[in-house]
């Protein structure tokens, strides 16, 4: 019923399947009626091919002013999109869409916004003309590892942690790394946290998985640890900026930090050791130089006053749902869903 909420479905769509979904609106107000949903996209780095129509051409350039509906919709979508374009020339079409794909899908994902002006829709031609081709011809497919130098380092303060964290954020899930993730994990014994937009990447119940909303229990694991690798986040505020209480003192703890996007690296708190790739890559490497410097290990003694929060915490939300049932359902016959 409204073009926002269609681009939140898009976004939905993309994040469930893994790929890039796409969303289209009208000219003028209805696309700019997709910017707020389009706006949350940018910021969660979700992939969203976003299309709409725009007046003509002889009407849009140059505006001479007081035209139905016309919009500078590329200056509205500019400062919420990973790349914008206006097709002008219906020949380049394709072209664009191509770009439009690689845009929204290379390094850190995130959103594009095209704008087709309604006598390009309208319009004829040699579809031979065109310049169409599969998507695949032009790509290397090829995973970018990091710098092995800076894996052999990151595996070096790994292998010889004591109290390691691993933390994933949504850049494990875009790379589809949870396995690596939690292999790496579990044969560290590491305690294991996610942003709050990376839930899923390990399971809910596994035993040294500390929910994002479990405050004490988060700032105990992450904070104690003398080791914390970040992988695929920007320890934004959500995440306590990667700052003492919600983790530990720079200095004392030592920082990796695994991005698709150098820029991110850093970015809230000094790094001991950065490494820019590929989520997935860079964890299977990780994983393959830690197992070489160490076995298994077992877990630090430090879980059993982790576990101890958790099920305060859990205590709480149990006490919680108890009095919520009772205001919603005070007929004891009646059963709780």
């Amino acid at each position: 019923r409204h073009e926002a909420a269609a681009a939140h479905m898009a976004e939905a769509w993309a994040r469930i399947r893994g790929e890039p979904a796409c969303v289209i609106g009208g000219i003028g107000p209805g696309a700019a009626n997709m910017i707020s949903g389009v706006v949350t996209a940018f910021a969660e780095g979700s992939p969203l091919i976003v299309l709409s129509g725009q007046r003509r051409r002889s009407i849009i350039y140059p505006d001479r002013g007081g035209s139905f509906q016309n919009v500078d919709l590329l200056g509205m979508y500019r400062p919420v999109t990973r790349w914008s374009a206006g097709v002008r020339e219906w020949r380049r079409l394709p072209e664009l869409l191509r770009r439009a794909f690689r845009e929204a899908t290379s390094g850190r994902p995130g959103p594009v916004y095209l704008e087709i002006p309604e006598d390009i829709l309208r319009g004829t031609g040699d579809e031979d003309s065109g310049g169409v081709w599969p998507s695949t011809q032009g790509l290397s497919g090829r995973r970018q590892a990091g710098d092995p130098a800076a894996v052999q380092a990151a595996a070096d303060l790994l292998a010889a942690a004591e109290r390691p964290v691993l933390h994933a954020g949504t850049g494990v899930t875009w790379a589809r790394a949870w396995d690596e993730f939690l292999a790496l994990g579990d044969h560290l014994s590491a305690a294991l946290t996610t942003s709050l937009g990376a839930r899923g990447v390990v399971p809910e119940d596994h035993p040294r998985y500390f929910h994002a909303l479990n405050r004490n229990a988060l700032a105990a694991a992450r904070g104690e640890a003398d080791v914390a690798l970040v992988v695929g986040g920007r320890m934004g505020e959500l995440d306590g900026w990667g700052r003492p209480p919600t983790w530990g003192l720079p200095g004392a703890q030592k920082i990796i930090q695994v991005d698709i996007e150098a820029t991110a690296i850093g970015l809230h708190r000094p790094v001991d050791v950065g490494i820019s790739g590929d989520a997935r890559a860079v964890l299977a490497a990780l994983l393959a130089e830690v197992q070489a410097r160490t076995g298994p290990r077992p877990e630090h003694a430090g879980f059993e006053g982790y576990r101890a929060l958790t099920r305060a915490w859990q205590g709480e939300l149990d006490m919680t749902l108890q009095v919520h049932k009772e205001k919603v359902f005070p007929c004891s016959s009646l059963e709780w869903p």
